[in-house]
């Protein structure tokens, strides 16, 4: 995993939620584009939890991104 795949995840356009998933097994949901930050360094980023604590992660703890897909919009017959 690679900062640059967080920074894909971050900027989508609209944001989606995604699961950050550590190779620990730990999950940490990002909600909101704003419950994420990422260091100038690009080797941490922080995420803020749905109860308010703000939990570190190193770049190389994280083993992958679980994206949602998009839902597709059934066509108006």
């Amino acid at each position: 995993m690679t900062v640059e795949d967080i920074r894909t995840a971050y900027y989508t356009k609209p944001f989606q939620p995604f699961v950050v998933r550590l190779t620990d097994g730990r999950k940490f949901r990002v909600r909101e584009r704003h419950n994420l930050g990422i260091a100038p360094s690009g080797k941490m980023i922080g995420i803020a939890t749905a109860t308010d604590v703000f939990v570190d992660i190193n770049i190389d703890d994280i083993a992958a991104l679980e994206l949602k897909k998009a839902k597709r919009q059934k066509p108006n017959a």
